[in-house]
């Protein structure tokens, strides 16, 4: 048999000529075709300027994968993958360059040239603040499976460049993480691919934290010290440097609470700062690593006490999040005074606002119990629908609960298992949790955070007619929210309803006619309630009037509309009235008395933003 013929000195990005060639034999008789030779995939770094063999793969994606990883941890600055044929002594086939990146590597010099770091480090601009509430939620969902194999927190990582470059080497890990994440926080196409986007700016903002961080210095409670001292002087520094004190402050938190040991040590520690200094920046680095605590660890089943009953430790949660107590009957939650101490600081903190950050963990929480297969399941079915019950009964009474999408979405899939309702059929769990509600008030709530998350037209349009049918049906606060409360509480919750109205993603001509219908819900209950009445005879009731209607102009609870508009008309036709000094004041004799009552006034009109 004669040899093949050789292949052409071709380039090495050329195609490959045929493997096999039909060869003749002596006789004339034409040769089966022979097996192709095995190729490998070599994967090659460029390492003091010559090319070097790292590993072989027989796979080219797992060659491409492992250069790609060396890459983004930047081991090295120019990779390449080559399609070779080593176990082939006959035929010449050249090796073939499948792949080849290239990268810059920053601060090459090694550790020991780069001498003390700065006592101040360089400001860094994040493209996505990672101290937002929202944010933080997103980084402890993405890495909370690393992060709960090595025992870390998310705050660890952020601030530790070492940690950071060891999670970033999980490239595929870390786009198969984003990929989902932005899946259970999108529910269009378009919604997701924006979703994903945002997530990957969020993790590669990280790098830029963790680079203007210093060196941990020996003595963490000296550092913690130096910034809460000088916490009242950072409120008149740029934005970019107010920034960076901002990490700086969370960092020298984090190094000072891992000297407590426990995580519950770690808690009753931050909670009792933010009770000594009452300062917005504290607060903020407070709220994340709790946040951060919640989410890695049993901190919430510490605070809201070992249960059982996974569905009374919900409501807990949901209470907790909202700043009440654990339960209606006030009893200590746990037996630890100290601790108990901690958690009392907890509520009130959470109640003012003041940690927002750990709300969002907190609610996510329940989410994530609620969307866990058989986690509430019970053996009974009526059982198993009176938890949920119990569960939405509760965010009823907390109602910012029902403007949240996640918890909307949860306790809606859950009604899917119900006897009744056939599985994915939206429309009957939607008209199932309304009846559950009762209030209509809170039903146009729930119905319309829940139309923002589905495109499915059907759902969509029951939606759309329930909500224009309650209102049309009956205008009356009373009978949109039956249940006892004060006006200030049902004017909120209207607008509530209002807002998240106006964010539903329908056509302006129906949110117009629609929120026109809340607006003039609203008006008519004012008037019902005897606040725009016309002054009483009474000097006392007069300025309690007075007063009442100034707080509504001024507490930002109507919408603009012409509610409010009314509202703004009333209140300057009496305060622009000549006589209305004397009106204020007529009934106090003391000259003390009568100046607080004008100051306090004032202070209520200065508020509203009007002008006399």
């Amino acid at each position: 048999m004669s040899q093949p013929a050789s292949r052409p000195n071709t380039s090495a990005f050329q195609q490959d000529t045929p493997r096999q060639r039909n060869v003749m034999t002596t006789d004339g008789a034409s040769a089966s075709r022979q097996a192709a030779p095995a190729a490998v995939y070599e994967y090659q770094a460029r390492v003091d300027g010559r090319w070097q063999i790292q590993q072989v793969f027989n796979d080219e994606p797992d060659a491409i994968g492992a250069a790609q990883t060396d890459i983004i941890a930047e081991r090295h600055a120019h990779v390449r993958v080559l399609k070779t044929w080593p176990n082939d002594p006959d035929l010449n086939l050249k090796s073939r360059v499948v792949y080849t990146r290239e990268t810059v590597i920053e601060n090459t010099r090694k550790p020991g040239q780069l001498g003390k770091p700065p006592a101040n480090p360089p400001l860094c601009r994040d493209p996505h603040d990672l101290y937002e509430a929202g944010a933080r939620l997103t980084l402890n969902r993405l890495f909370a499976g690393y992060c709960d194999e090595h025992g870390l927190l998310v705050s660890d990582i952020l601030y530790d460049k070492r940690l950071l470059d060891r999670l970033l080497q999980h490239s595929s890990l870390i786009g198969q993480a984003i990929n989902l994440t932005a899946q259970a926080q999108a529910k269009t196409k378009n919604l997701r691919r924006r979703r994903r986007q945002t997530i990957m700016d969020i993790v590669q903002a990280m790098r830029q934290v963790t680079q203007a961080m210093p060196r941990p210095p020996a003595d963490a409670d000296a550092m913690l010290a130096e910034r809460l001292q000088f916490l009242p002087d950072l409120r008149d520094l740029p934005p970019e440097e107010l920034a960076n004190q901002r990490r700086l402050l969370s960092h020298a938190l984090l190094m000072r609470v891992k000297r407590e040991g426990s995580t519950t040590d770690q808690f009753i520690y931050a909670l009792s700062l933010i009770d000594l200094y009452h300062d917005p920046m504290l607060d903020e680095a407070v709220d994340l690593l709790l946040s951060d605590l919640v989410h890695a660890s049993e901190l919430s089943e510490t605070i809201t006490g070992l249960s059982s009953n996974l569905g009374e430790r919900l409501i807990r949660l949901m209470r907790l999040a909202e700043g009440a107590e654990l339960t209606e009957d006030g009893k200590r939650p746990t037996k630890d005074q100290e601790l108990n101490i901690a958690i009392a600081r907890l509520r009130v903190a959470l109640k003012r606002g003041r940690l927002p950050s750990l709300r969002h963990h907190l609610i996510d929480q329940v989410n994530s119990v609620l969307t866990s297969g058989n986690a509430l399941e019970a053996r009974d079915e009526n059982t198993d629908d009176q938890l949920y019950r119990m569960v939405l009964e509760t965010a009823a009474r907390f109602y910012h609960l029902l403007e949240e999408p996640d918890f909307v979405e949860a306790i809606t899939s859950r009604f899917h298992r119900h006897s009744e309702i056939e599985c994915n059929d939206r429309v009957a769990a939607a008209r199932h949790v309304s009846n559950i509600l009762e209030q209509p008030g809170l039903t146009i709530l729930y119905q319309a955070t829940l139309y923002k998350l589905f495109e499915d037209p059907d759902l969509r349009r029951y939606l759309m007619g329930h909500i224009r049918e309650v209102l049309e049906h009956s205008i009356d606060l009373n009978m949109l929210l039956p249940a006892k409360m004060s006006h200030r509480a049902r004017l909120a919750r209207m607008r509530a309803a209002f807002d998240s109205i106006a964010r539903m993603p329908a056509s302006p001509e129906w949110r117009r006619s629609t929120l026109s219908l809340v607006d003039e819900a609203m008006w008519l209950y004012i008037e019902e309630s005897g606040i725009t009445a016309k002054p009483s005879h009474d000097p006392a009731t007069a300025r309690d009037q007075i007063f009442k209607l100034a707080e509504l102009c001024s507490a930002d609870i109507l919408p603009e509309g012409s509610a409010l508009n009314h509202l703004r008309d009333r209140l300057l036709k009496q305060v622009r009235h000549p006589d209305f000094d004397k009106k204020l004041t007529v009934d106090i004799s003391d000259p003390i008395r009568a100046e607080a009552a004008r100051k306090a006034f004032k202070q209520k009109f200065a508020a509203t933003g009007l002008r006399t």
